[in-house]
C-alpha cells in the first residue's frame, strides 16, 4: 500500500499510576496523555517487540540445531524434532509478522522479512519455484558452491524452502521414511537444509541486533530511534506502529493466509491464532501492565470504542476456535478497520492515511 503519513498527537504531561510523580495506587485510572502514550510504546518495545524478536532468533537457532541433528542422525525420531522445531519457529514468525517494520523492513529492495518469508510479499506461492531448485540442486553432481546461499533469490529460501524439506520427501511424500530415505539417496539435501537453515539465523539474528544494538550500521538501535521518535523517515512512532499492524491484518484477509501459508506442514490456523494472539497482547500489553492501548482509550472516553475492537477479537478468537475461513476473514477485516478508525481516534491520533485494500 502506498500510504502518506502524517501525525497529530494532541495528549500532554501525566502523573498517572506507574510514573507518577508523587506516587500512587495500582488502580488509579490511566490518564490520556502523552506520557502514557510515550510509556506504553516504551512497555510494547521492551516487553511484546523485542522479546518477540528473540523468541524468533532462539527458534531459528534451535531449529537449526535440530538440522544437524538430523543430518548426523537420518532416523525418525530426529526428523519429527526437525518438524515440531519448523513448527515452532513458524509460530515465532507470526508473533513478529505483525511489527513489520524498522529491521524487519531495514532495506528498500531486499528487506529482512522478504528472504524469511516470500508469501508476504505480494501473496504469491513460490512452493513450485522451492521444490524445482531443490530437484535442480540434488540433480546435480557437484557441490554447493560457498556463495550459493548468499546469492539465492528471496523466492527461493527462508521458512518455505525448510517447510519443504522439512515436511516432503523428493517426490512430495511426507510420510516419515519417504522423507528420510530421499536424505538418505542424496548428500544435497542435507547440503540444503542446513544451508538453509544457518541463512534463516542470520536474518533472524539481523532483526534482534537492528532492535536492541545497531540498526543499519547505526551506532544506536533502532529501539533507541523509535522511541525518541526519530525514525529515518520521519514518520512518528505511533503512527508507523498502528499502519504496520493494519497492515498486516490487511495482508491476512487479502492473501487469504490461513488457506495458503503452512499447508505443507499443516499449521495455518495455529500461525492465525499466534498472530492474533500477539495483536491482543499488543493492544492489552501484560496482565500486569496498567498502560495499554485500550486502557488509554478507555480513560479518554473511547469506552465504546475499546468495546468494539474487543468484541472483534472475541469473534476472530471464535473463528479461529471453529477454523471458520470465512468468519476469519470477516473478523480480521473487522481489526483492520478498529486500527484505521477506532483505535486511532481512541488515541487521538491522525494517521493521515488513505487507505486502500491489499499490498
Amino acid at each position: 500500500m502506498q500510504k502518506k503519513i502524517a501525525h497529530s498527537l494532541l495528549l500532554t504531561v501525566i502523573c498517572g499510576a506507574l510514573f507518577a510523580c508523587g506516587g500512587s495506587r495500582s488502580n488509579d485510572p490511566v490518564e490520556p496523555t502523552q506520557s502514557a502514550l510515550d510509556k506504553t510504546l516504551q512497555l510494547v518495545v521492551d516487553r511484546q517487540i523485542i522479546p518477540v524478536a528473540q523468541k524468533f532468533a532462539a527458534a531459528a537457532a534451535s531449529y537449526g540445531e535440530n538440522a544437524d541433528n538430523f543430518c548426523a542422525l537420518q532416523d525418525a525420531n530426529s526428523l519429527a524434532d526437525l518438524q515440531q522445531s519448523w513448527k515452532n519457529l513458524a509460530l515465532h514468525w507470526y508473533h513478529l509478522l505483525p511489527y513489520n517494520f524498522g529491521p524487519m523492513k531495514n532495506d528498500v529492495v531486499f528487506p529482512n522479512f522478504m528472504f524469511v518469508d516470500a508469501y508476504r510479499l505480494r501473496g504469491t506461492s513460490y512452493t513450485a519455484t522451492v521444490r524445482e531448485e531443490i530437484a535442480d540442486v540434488i540433480a546435480t553432481s557437484e557441490p554447493l558452491g560457498s556463495g550459493y546461499f548468499d546469492f539465492l533469490p528471496f523466492q527461493k529460501g527462508g521458512l518455505l524452502a525448510l517447510e519443504v524439506l522439512s515436511f516432503e520427501s523428493a517426490n512430495q511424500q511426507r510420510d516419515s521414511d519417504a522423507i528420510v530415505q530421499s536424505y538418505a539417496a542424496s548428500s544435497a539435501r542435507c547440503e540444503l537444509l542446513t544451508g538453509h537453515a544457518a541463512q534463516l539465523v542470520k536474518r533472524a539474528e539481523a532483526i534482534t541486533v537492528g532492535w536492541q544494538q545497531s540498526y543499519n550500521g547505526e551506532t544506536r538501535s533502532y529501539r533507541e530511534r523509535f522511541l525518541a521518535a526519530e525514525l529515518p523517515d520521519g514518520t512518528p512512532p505511533l503512527t508507523e506502529l498502528l499502519t504496520v499492524v493494519q497492515e498486516h491484518l490487511d495482508y491476512l484477509k487479502q492473501r487469504s493466509a490461513v488457506t495458503s501459508v503452512a499447508q505443507i506442514a499443516d499449521i495455518p490456523w495455529e500461525l492465525m491464532s499466534a498472530t492474533v494472539a500477539e495483536v491482543d497482547a499488543l493492544l492489552h500489553g501484560r496482565q500486569e501492565d496498567q498502560f495499554n492501548f485500550i486502557a488509554v482509550m478507555r480513560s479518554a472516553g473511547a469506552a465504546q470504542a475499546a468495546d468494539t475492537v474487543e468484541g472483534n477479537l472475541a469473534f476472530v478468537y471464535q473463528s479461529i476456535d471453529a477454523r471458520n475461513v470465512t468468519d476469519f476473514e470477516v473478523g480480521v477485516s473487522l481489526l483492520d478497520g478498529n486500527f484505521k478508525r477506532e483505535i486511532p481516534n481512541g488515541l487521538d491520533v491522525d494517521l493521515g492515511i488513505t487507505f486502500t485494500d491489499g499490498d
